[in-house]
């Protein structure tokens, strides 16, 4: 009978050590996802701000106006700048030096942002620390390539949600492991 006790608890502490393993997969696997949609997420309404920018200026390039005669430009980048985690927004021409800016102080010199591709009318990304950085291309009537809008926007909200949403997958977790563990236990 002592054999056959040992072994039922070896058996149970195999299949313990399984569910905890599965779920701590499992709930590791749901971190990093739910992380990348929230990314995808603010991603994706930064961008509807950059393109709604971005429509804004070529409207006024419609109108047979240069993009230095958009005097209204400054205002929409200050507006569009107002968001919680918005850093800047910049409308700069093809020669990288910026036109208008929510920065006034930065209107009148070369963008800090320098893309390692050619501009275009796609839309680029890319994160700088806890920077995220989007670009997206103007042109002109005639589909001629005459500058970007760039949008800046801080992570670290994005970071502290996460942080907060792994604190409780890690409290969760615990004790469902545990809760697993006694199950398993009690079952042998």
């Amino acid at each position: 009978m002592r054999l056959g006790g040992v072994l039922a608890l070896r058996t149970g502490a195999v299949i313990a050590a399984t569910v905890a393993t599965a779920v701590l997969l499992t709930v590791a696997l749901s971190g990093l996802k739910f992380e990348q949609k929230l990314r995808e997420v603010t991603t994706s309404r930064l961008t509807v701000v950059a393109d709604e920018m971005r429509r804004r200026v070529e409207y006024g390039l419609t109108l047979g106006l240069d993009l230095s005669e958009l005097v209204d430009l400054q205002a929409q980048a200050e507006r569009a700048a107002s968001g919680e985690e918005i850093l800047g927004v910049e409308v700069v021409d093809d020669r990288g030096i910026v036109m208008f800016a929510s920065d006034r102080n930065s209107v009148g010199r070369p963008s800090p942002i320098r893309w390692s591709e050619d501009p275009g009318s796609t839309l680029r990304q890319r994160i700088d620390g806890d920077v995220l950085v989007i670009g997206t291309g103007v042109r002109n009537s005639f589909g001629q390539p005459v500058g970007e809008v760039i949008l800046r926007s801080s992570l670290a909200g994005l970071k502290a949600r996460v942080a907060a949403v792994e604190d409780g997958l890690r409290l969760g977790t615990l004790a469902l492991v545990l809760i697993a563990a006694l199950a398993t236990f009690a079952a042998v």
